[in-house]
């Protein structure tokens, strides 16, 4: 072989080469989002723990912790085993209508976390109720082995924060809980401007009418009917309309003056 001539490349050794760098390639990407996870769990459980302390904290210092209720808000195909979950966790606990009571809101939060969390990574979306009465506090988890709590808007908050480094399969999970949140924020909007106007319009309260004597009827009656003219000879005009009711001359057939209260 001349020496200038360098050997043909071996297309094998070439073809083997690059699937070794490509699974390398791959191997050092799974490590990578396993670190990830794992680190994401680890926060999670010291958010947790966290949580657990400073309820202890609050009843060593005397501060009451409510006793409070949750219910779901839209059931998903994970909520049976919640269910299940609940009733080995707190079987002298009684269930209501999915309601599952919890001794405080920190009890909540520590439960719906384990269920949250891996091996289980259950789907949720709770409404705190506390007597009878809903309050604006939820905890909701989507998939993500992550459970979030607070405000409506607190949730779509750190939603759009975790959107910023989730993958695809976790960016897909957490688009559908906005879509969710989005929905009942829109829900909880019109129940509020509800409450804003019964506090506001004062309903009025409807006026007594004068009953037609001669034919034992009422003017609150909304309804047309004839009357001869003689029986409402002798009756005030005022009589029907205060009631947006009105009188109107009309002729029949047969000549006899008619008077519809319309």
């Amino acid at each position: 072989m001349p020496p200038d001539m360098k050997p043909a490349p071996n297309t094998e050794t070439t073809k083997k080469k690059d699937e070794e760098l490509k699974e390398a390639v791959l191997q050092a990407q799974a490590e990578a989002e396993e670190r990830k996870r794992q680190q994401q769990q680890q926060n999670l459980t010291q958010e947790a723990e966290q949580t657990a302390k400073a309820a202890n904290a609050k009843e060593e210092e005397g501060i009451a912790v409510n006793p409070t209720t949750f219910t779901t808000k839209k059931p998903t195909p994970d909520w049976d085993a919640i269910i299940e979950d609940y009733k080995t966790d707190f079987p002298e606990r009684k269930l209501a209508d999915n309601a599952l009571s919890f001794e405080s809101q920190q009890e909540a939060i520590q439960f719906f976390l384990g269920q949250a969390q891996s091996p289980k990574n259950r789907e949720f979306f709770c409404q705190e109720v506390m007597n009878g009465v809903p309050s604006p506090f939820y905890i909701a988890s989507f998939g993500t082995e992550k459970s979030y709590n607070g405000k409506l808007e607190d949730i779509q908050a750190e939603i759009n924060k975790d959107l910023k480094n989730a993958s695809p399969e976790q960016t897909a999970k957490l688009q559908k809980g906005l879509s969710t949140i989005d929905a009942q924020m829109k829900i909880q909007g019109t129940m509020n401007m509800r409450e804003e106007l019964k506090k506001t319009v004062k309903p009025e309260e409807p006026s007594a009418a004068a009953p037609v004597e001669s034919t034992g009827m009422a003017c609150k009656s909304l309804e047309s009917v004839d009357l001869p003219l003689q029986v409402l000879a002798n009756q005030p005009r005022s009589l029907c309309t205060e009631m947006g009711a009105g009188f109107v001359p009309r002729n029949d057939e047969i000549g006899v003056n008619y008077y519809t209260i319309m």
